[in-house]
């Protein structure tokens, strides 16, 4: 996966990024507290409109108040009016109420520990809520406690009253050879991360030559560069976790997240650049109406091989025939693909069911009926 394409599939980074705002949405929510005044009762007229207009007990909507705990001074943490606006939008309620309240005052406090806060900025529900659909849905983020409801699937950034820290930062680290210039460059990995809604508190880059880089080396058994290391709260986003595994990316033993992978790269213990390939291009220049030769290298770009050199022979040139009596090639239009597309994971996944990797190493593309169009038969 050398490049960003290759990592994320431009649909697949769609669907992510979508999935994120939903769960964002969704998920830093409400915290309420007592809407009735002194006698009991709900401010203002329990059956008016506000504007003095009597509305039928059975038809108006069901009055509720909502309070935000937050840390004031936590500005990393994850804005959560927005959660507000979207119980107003999706809910048939009537919120009398929103107010603000600073976990560090004496009011805070007391709803901390009235309700057993972990978590900051959180929600809290009180009032006519029972029955409603606001209910019913509450306990995919939070929970009903004391009479009210709590949000307590708060989304990080959030600070975490247990541990008194912040909680979703991470050390955005690479690793690299500055002198590689075929080498895949992972700085767009933060972007990504940006995009899951990760907070980035510090980005350091390393030349792999460096004595803090080598401490590295030996601490994780890396072998090769460029190498992303992210230190921190990265497993604090479920989303983001599970999709680092699936581009082949590591978890440590002490929660570092590793991403090794990036393909071309520098051979630590060889000193090689791994990764380029070449490409040898086969065709029947008499077969105007054979398979497009694109079709068949088409996907290797789409896999991010980095093609260095390329070359095409005719079937009837010196060099087709020697290429076709040595791979006892059967077909054309076909492609002979250097030994350093093994590098490449999703390459090397697929090409059993298109060709044959041969004894010395490089791939032969002879599945051509998979096209349902003219080639050329060479016995």
């Amino acid at each position: 996966m050398p490049e960003e394409k290759m990592l994320i599939p431009k649909k697949q980074m769609a669907v992510a990024v979508l999935i994120l705002v939903i769960l964002i949405v969704i998920s830093a929510y409400w915290v309420i507290e007592s809407t009735k005044d002194s006698n009991g009762d709900f401010n203002g007229d329990k059956n008016g409109d506000g504007n003095g207009n009597i509305i039928p007990p059975d038809d108006r909507l069901p009055f509720i108040k909502i309070t935000i705990l937050e840390k004031t001074d936590c500005t990393e943490c994850l804005p959560i009016d927005v959660l507000v606006d979207s119980i107003k939008e999706n809910f048939d309620v009537n919120i009398l109420e929103v107010k603000r309240v600073d976990s560090d005052s004496k009011e805070g406090q007391d709803l901390i520990k009235m309700h057993g806060i972990e978590k900051l900025p959180t929600l809290i529900i009180n009032g006519e809520f029972k029955g409603t659909e606001l209910e019913a849905q509450w306990p995919l983020i939070g929970e009903e406690k004391n009479g009210v409801l709590i949000l307590t699937e708060v989304q990080p950034p959030y600070y975490s009253l247990t541990e008194e820290r912040l909680v979703g930062g991470v050390t955005f680290l690479l690793i690299e050879n500055s002198s590689c210039s075929d080498c895949v460059d992972l700085n767009f990995f933060s972007e990504v991360l940006e995009n899951y809604g990760i907070l980035i508190e510090e980005k350091i880059v390393l030349d792999y030559n460096s004595k803090e880089a080598e401490d590295f080396f030996y601490f994780y058994l890396i072998d090769r560069v460029p190498v992303l290391i992210l230190i921190g709260d990265a497993e604090a986003y479920p989303l983001f976790s599970s999709d680092w595994t699936q581009w082949g990316g590591n978890v440590e033993d002490d929660g570092a997240f590793i991403y090794r992978d990036a393909v071309p790269y520098y051979d630590l213990l060889s000193e090689e650049v791994k990764g380029l390939v070449e490409l040898t291009k086969l065709v029947d220049e008499n077969c105007l109406d054979c398979v497009d030769i694109s079709y068949l290298v088409e996907p290797l770009l789409q896999m991010g091989l980095v093609i260095v050199k390329e070359e095409t022979f005719d079937i009837s040139s010196e060099k087709g025939i020697e290429l076709i009596e040595k791979y006892e090639i059967k077909k054309a239009p076909t492609i002979i693909v250097s030994k350093e597309a093994e590098e490449y994971l999703d390459f090397f996944v697929v090409w059993p069911e298109v060709g044959t990797q041969e004894s010395d190493g490089v791939f032969i593309f002879r599945n051509l009926e998979i096209f349902d169009q003219n080639f050329t038969t060479l016995e």
